[in-house]
This record gives structure tokens, C-alpha cells and sequence, in this order.
């Protein structure tokens, strides 16, 4: 066989073209790194045109509604004289503080008895000890304030101090900073308290944290944790398995650098797509895990042409074999049978994370474009620079027995497919039955309450109030009256069956103003309601939170019990359905057996809703099912590209039967085990396809190069598995992630990757034997390639 040195070069016309625009590329991508920013709000998930998204807003401008930070006090007794002190301690530490408000707090009640200090010495203290002699009597009149009586847990232990952290929403390091230095000042005085009374079990205080802000802390929490452990952690495992797969310190360190170049890319790129507004530039949680992908992937691309390089110099094309002594005619055969794998695989690879383009959340779309951006800049490395440095290196090919071993396995395996063919085909069809039956239980369902470890701090706070409070997860509703204002006898008496059938129906509370009124019906009749607003209730400070201007709207806050994204969802539907049959019986009664007088009507309207927790349901739900159609697009769109530059049908069909099995085995099998499809395992869905073809990419193209599957594995196998094995051990640090989508999706891609070898090795030769394409010949042109 007869080999064109320059006709095997990448682009050997335009070389130095290619290599200038590289580096202008690599310049503006350290332009476009530094326009990136870390982003702690939850809000950085969503699209600003979302709907709920946009209800968020009208809330806070309105209702002048923002983030909270719930602070947890637990206290054997809340209110003993010991803790007042400290109470009165911590308030005035939080009144000093420019940045930090004071929403509402437990204690304020108390600490407000016609003083402003609490002092033993004078007449009031013996006036508020002669009223609330004890406890009890202090956490009572604290409940019968209808502002604070949600302020109290459940087992009268627990207070709620709720705070308003008054920074930019997107700035990750000014909240990280106001959240520490509360943390400190609290962990200070709480632990001077304790000290104090040591003897005294009743005075021993301790505090959590929980709320959106303290959500928002938490990410930007993981964030920071998850870097400083992927990045190090994955490059000393590539270090340690390179240098033992390939036998060369050095080739391994260029693989690793080649991986963070393009990683490097990848981020530039995205950064200066955001100063164009095309893309946000945000990074957050779930973009953690976005440097490890790049890097694995690289490194699993490239290792096909490092492989196919190192191995024996000979090579079996049109029966001969033919020995290469020359380094350089061995990197040319190498790139004659890589080439166009590789370009059409990472090709591919960009193809497939950008279909997350597709998705509603700007997060999942960065990573998409990162990684794409990061696979053409990795082509780019990996046929033009590549090359020249294994040439410099060839010396140090030495035969490396774990290669040796792979190529001893893959034999073996060549000869159980060519006696047991038909027998390995039914098994993998019967497994395949079972599972695919398995997607009958696909059930999209999340618990964004719990993303974090269990030993997390907001994990830890969230708990502490699920037992607790009244409610962990919220719903804001704004209510809507045609009447002069909502304290009317019929607005009040519907909210009262409201109230009493969330009680019923969900367990949640009905927080609201009006509480009072709907607690006690007969003070109903002893106001004059008209008037009631206007005169009494403007002047309390609490008043512009839950009520507009116009006094026909206003805000009312369910609290449910900690609920998943399905159930919450669902939650929501029934509510919206109680007052549309409220509606529809305005003249009678209302549902569930709450009977009203005859001939009300209604005059309430729910006509805005949202919440962090109904805001992320929806997105997963809205995130699975256009994850799902980028899958289905992707694999059928690579399959025809596959079909239309092999010119064949048959391996359009394989290559789509090949690909998309390891998918469904997958989640068939996931699904079976009550595997909940949520953000991270969705994500999957949309990235997973640009993964799993290489493989396949590389076997169906080196079929040409081989008439047996004998010949096929020894020519493809060894770059196949330990490529497979790379992104195996690459991916599989964020099993270990603490933040849960990550981690989810750590668990698919293994399963995935795993899926995906099997059928690669297994039951393609098969159909490639089956369909005759293993004995087609190579032209001799192809040799010249």
C-alpha cells in the first residue's frame, strides 16, 4: 500500500491559516473568560421571560416582596428569662446593619412590651413578668399576634427570625460575605450565651438557617466545593491512568493540557457570546461539573489517534499487512483511518450539547454551548497540533503491556461473537424487552429542598423547619376583588372555606392579614368592614406586603408541607380548580361541602401565582420533555448524517439502533428501580447522544479496514474501551458531588457509557457482519487517504 504523506496533512494548504485563526480564537476566549460571573440566585435557572419568573417580579415591586433569610432559633424554652438578653443582644446588632433588615421576628413581641431594652431593674419588667409569669404565657401572646403566630414551631422550641439580605441579587461574593459574617456574629453570641449558663439546660440555645436566601448561599456554597474538588481530583486521575494506559508521562500531560485548553475555550467562547445578550454568562451549581465533561471528553477523543499511533506497526487493510518501520508513515496511517471518525465524532459531540440550546434554563443552555465551543476547539488541537507532538515523542513507544492485555481480551471476545453470535443477540434483545417495558414508569418528579448532602446547612435548617413550621414549601397567589376593597363579608366568608379546605385537603396554612377575621367570624359583624382597611390597618408596618394601593388586591401565601416538584404541581392545579368550581357555584354553594349563604357571589379571583419551589417544579417538568425531543431529534439527525457519508441506509439504521438502545436500556432500567427522571437526570437526555456516538462513529467507519470482527476489534477496540474507561473514571467524581443534580447525572452518563460499550463491542460487529459490510474492499484510493 502506497501512503501520500501531505495528502494525509489536515488542511495542508491552509495550515498557517488555520493556526492563526486558533490563536485569535484562544485571545478572545481570555477576553471572553473575564465576563463570566458566578451566580447564587436561584433566579440565574430561569429565563426572564418566563412567566412565573415575571409574577416574581410584579410581587416584589408590588408587595415589595424579596428573598428572605430564615434564621431557626431552638430553645428548650424560648422565652426564659436567660434568652431575652440575648435576643435583645442579637436585634440590636441587626438594626446596626446597613445591609441586613429585620423582617419580622419572633421575639419582637416581647422585646416590645413598652420598652426597648430588657432590664430586671425597672417597673416594666415587673409588669410584663406579672402578665407572662412563664413561657407558655409569653409564647401565647406572641400567637395571638396574627403577623407572628407563624413565627413559633410547632413544639414552642423553635422561633424564626426572617431577615432581608438588602445586596444585588447576582452577586455571588457580597452574599457569601453577608452570610458569613451573620453566621459568625451568631455563632459568637450564641456561644458566649451558652458558656454563660452552662448549667442550665433550658437557656442552651442553637440556630439553623433556611429560606431563598439561604437556598441561594447553598449553591454558591457547592459551587465553590465542587471546583476546588473536580478540577484537581480528575487531573491527578487522568495522570495516574494515562501514564499506566500509555506507557508516556509526558503524552499524558499533553492529553490533560489539550482538555483544559479546551475547557478554557469552551468558557471564553460563552463569555463573549454573553456580552452580546445571546446567552446569559452566569455560572452556577449544575455548570460545576461542566470543566470535568470537556476535559474527559478530550481526552477520550483524542486517545483514539494516540492509541492507533502506539500500536504495533502493522495493520491488517485489503488482507495484507503491511509493516510500517517508518514513525511517520505509522502517524499517517493512524490519521488515515482516525481522520474523519474524529472530525465527524467531536463534530457530533458539539452537535449534541448544543442541542441543550433547547432547554428553558440558561445554566443548562452554558453548558451546551461550552462544551460544543470546547469539541471544535479540540478538533482543531487534536489533527493539526497533535500530530507533530506524538512524532517528537515517537521514540518513547515502548510495548506497554496494558494494551497487550486489552488486545487479548478483545480477541477472546471476537471469538465468542463469531461461534455464539445469534445466542449474544437474543440476550441483549431479551434485556432490552425488560427494560424498554421499564418506561411505562417514567416519572418526571424533583425535590429541589433536597439538592444538598444531608449534613449541608441548609439541609439541616430546612429539616429543622419541615418539623416545625407550618409549611416548607410556598405558594404566593395575588387575590383579586370587584369590590371596593377585600374586607366584605363575602370575600371573607370564601376565604374562610378556602382556608379550611387547604387545612383538609393539604395540610397547608392559609397565611393572610385577614386572618383574624376568618379566626374570629363575629368580629365580622362588629366592624365596619368598609372602612376597615383604610382607617386601622395602613399604619402597620406589615401592611404594603400583603396589600396593593388599590386595595383590591392582595397577597396571600399558602404554606404546604416540604413537597416534590410532582406533587407540588399538582398542588397548585387543585387549588386553582377549588376556585373555578367556586365560580361556577357562585349562586349556591362552594366545593368540598363548605356551604355559603344562597345567593352569594363571588368576588375573588386568583390571577397571579408563583414561588421559588413552583418556579423550579415547573422547570423540570418543562426542562424533561424538551430534553426528550433533543434526544430524539439529535439521534435521528446524526443517524441520517452517519447514513448520508458512509452512503448507506443500512448503517443509518444501525447506527440509530446502535445509539439509541443504551439510552433506553438506561432509563428503562432507572425507571424500573423508581428511578425519578429530575434537572440532572434530564439533562442527561440532552447531552447523552453527542457521547455515545463516537464509538460507534469510529467502528463503522473502520469497518473498511477490516473484513472480520476479529480484525474489526483489534483495529477499533482498544481506543474504543479505553476511551470508554476514561470517561468512565473521568465523570465518575461527581458521584461523589454533593450538590444532587450533578450527581444524578454522574449516575446516568456511567450507566449510559456502560450501555453504550456494551452495545458498541457486542451488537454492532454482529450487524455489521449480518449486513455484509464487513467484506467490503478498500479501494485504493482509500489507502491513499
Amino acid at each position: 500500500m502506497t501512503l501520500n504523506h501531505s495528502s494525509t496533512s489536515v488542511l495542508p494548504h491552509k495550515l498557517n491559516v488555520v493556526k492563526l485563526f486558533a490563536v485569535i480564537v484562544a485571545l478572545l476566549s481570555l477576553f471572553g473568560l473575564t465576563q463570566l460571573t458566578t451566580s447564587s440566585h436561584y433566579h440565574a435557572y430561569f429565563d426572564d421571560n418566563d412567566a412565573l419568573v415575571k409574577n416574581a417580579k410584579y410581587f416584589e415591586q408590588t408587595y415589595q416582596v424579596t428573598d428572605n433569610l430564615l434564621i431557626l432559633i431552638s430553645n428548650k424554652q424560648l422565652f426564659n428569662n436567660q434568652s431575652l438578653a440575648l435576643y435583645q443582644s442579637l436585634d440590636d446588632w441587626l438594626q446596626a446593619q446597613s445591609t441586613i433588615a429585620i423582617k419580622r421576628s419572633f421575639y419582637s413581641p416581647i422585646l416590645n412590651y413598652g420598652y426597648s431594652e430588657i432590664s430586671q431593674n425597672d417597673e416594666v419588667w415587673q409588669d410584663f413578668n406579672a402578665e407572662f409569669p412563664d413561657h407558655q404565657s409569653r409564647v401565647t401572646h406572641t400567637k395571638n399576634q396574627p403577623n407572628y403566630r407563624w413565627l413559633i414551631g410547632r413544639s414552642a422550641t423553635v422561633g424564626v427570625i426572617e431577615l432581608n439580605i438588602n445586596i444585588d441579587k447576582s452577586n455571588a461574593n457580597a452574599l457569601l460575605s453577608e452570610v458569613t459574617k451573620l453566621s459568625t456574629v451568631l455563632n459568637q453570641l450564641i456561644q458566649s450565651h451558652n458558656q454563660a449558663f452552662a448549667d442550665n439546660q433550658n437557656a442552651q440555645i442553637s440556630w439553623h438557617y433556611t429560606g431563598p436566601v439561604a437556598l441561594n448561599h447553598a449553591y454558591i456554597d457547592v459551587v465553590r466545593a465542587e471546583l476546588i474538588m473536580f478540577i484537581p481530583g480528575v487531573i491527578l486521575l487522568f495522570l495516574i491512568v494515562l501514564r499506566t494506559v500509555l506507557g508516556q508521562f509526558s503524552t499524558s500531560l499533553v492529553l490533560i493540557g489539550a482538555g483544559l485548553v479546551s475547557c478554557l475555550i469552551g468558557f471564553g467562547m460563552t463569555g463573549l457570546l454573553s456580552v452580546s445578550g445571546l446567552i446569559s454568562g452566569q455560572i452556577t451549581a449544575i455548570n460545576a461539573f461542566t470543566p470535568v465533561i470537556i476535559i474527559t471528553l478530550s481526552i477520550a477523543a483524542n486517545l483514539h489517534l494516540v492509541i492507533a499511533f502506539q500500536q504495533p506497526l502493522k495493520s491488517h487493510v485489503n488482507n495484507e499487512i503491511t509493516d510500517f518501520s517508518n514513525q511517520k508513515n505509522a502517524l499517517f496511517l493512524a490519521l488515515a483511518a482516525n481522520k474523519r471518525p474524529l472530525i465527524m465524532s467531536m463534530l457530533s459531540t458539539a452537535f449534541g450539547f448544543a442541542m441543550l440550546l433547547s432547554s428553558p434554563s440558561p445554566p443548562i443552555q452554558n453548558i451546551g454551548i461550552t462544551i460544543a465551543f470546547a469539541m471544535l476547539a479540540n478538533l482543531v488541537i487534536c489533527l493539526i497540533y497533535l500530530p507533530n507532538w506524538l512524532l517528537k515523542m515517537a521514540a518513547e513507544n515502548k510495548e506497554n503491556r496494558c494494551q497487550t492485555a486489552l488486545s487479548g481480551a478483545l480477541k477472546n471476545l471476537a471469538i465468542i461473537l463469531e461461534k455464539r453470535g445469534t445466542l449474544v443477540m437474543l440476550a441483549i434483545f431479551l434485556i432490552s424487552v425488560v427494560a424498554i417495558a421499564g418506561l411505562s414508569q417514567f416519572n418526571i418528579n424533583d425535590k429541589p429542598l433536597d439538592y444538598f448532602a444531608k449534613d449541608h446547612p441548609f439541609s439541616q435548617g430546612t429539616a429543622v423547619a419541615e418539623k416545625e413550621l407550618a409549611g416548607v414549601s410556598v405558594l404566593n397567589y395575588q387575590l383579586t376583588t370587584s369590590q371596593s376593597n377585600l374586607a366584605n363579608r363575602s370575600d371573607l366568608a370564601v376565604l374562610a372555606a378556602f382556608k379550611s379546605w387547604l387545612a383538609s385537603e393539604h395540610q397547608a396554612s392559609l397565611i393572610t392579614p385577614l386572618n383574624r377575621l376568618l379566626d374570629n367570624p363575629a368580629l365580622v359583624d362588629s366592624l365596619e368592614l368598609s372602612s376597615t382597611l383604610g382607617s386601622k390597618w395602613q399604619n402597620q408596618p406589615y401592611f404594603s406586603h400583603w396589600f396593593a394601593p388599590n386595595l383590591q388586591q392582595a397577597r396571600l401565601q399558602i404554606l404546604l408541607p416540604k413537597l416534590d416538584s410532582k406533587t407540588l404541581l399538582a398542588s397548585e392545579q387543585s387549588i386553582n380548580q377549588w376556585f373555578n368550581q367556586a365560580n361556577a357555584h357562585q349562586d349556591s354553594s362552594l366545593a368540598l361541602g363548605l356551604t355559603l349563604d344562597l345567593g352569594l357571589t363571588l368576588d375573588l379571583n386568583l390571577d397571579r401565582v408563583t414561588s421559588p419551589d413552583l418556579t423550579f417544579a415547573t422547570l423540570v417538568e418543562n426542562n424533561t420533555k424538551n430534553m426528550f425531543f433533543s434526544l430524539v431529534f439529535a439521534l435521528f439527525a446524526i443517524s441520517i448524517i452517519i447514513g448520508l457519508v458512509e452512503k448507506s441506509v443500512k448503517i443509518a439504521m444501525i447506527a440509530c439502533l446502535c445509539n439509541s438502545l443504551p439510552i433506553a436500556l438506561v432509563y428503562g432500567l432507572w425507571s424500573l428501580i423508581g428511578g425519578d427522571i429530575t434537572l440532572g437526570s434530564a439533562l442527561v437526555m440532552g447531552m447523552i447522544m453527542g457521547i455515545i456516538v463516537d464509538d460507534s462513529l469510529h467502528l463503522i467507519h473502520k469497518r473498511r479496514f477490516a473484513n472480520s470482527i476479529s480484525a474489526l476489534l483489534n483495529l477499533a477496540g482498544p481506543a474504543i474501551v479505553a476511551s470508554s474507561i476514561m470517561i468512565l473514571l473521568g465523570l465518575s467524581v461527581g458521584l461523589v458531588a454533593n450538590f444532587k443534580p450533578i450527581s444524578d447525572l454522574s449516575t446516568l452518563v456511567l450507566l449510559s457509557i456502560v450501555a453504550a460499550l456494551i452495545a458498541d463491542l457486542l451488537l454492532l460487529p454482529l450487524l455489521l457482519k449480518k449486513a455484509g459490510l464487513l467484506s467490503i474492499k478498500v479501494k485504493s484510493s482509500e489507502g491513499k487517504r
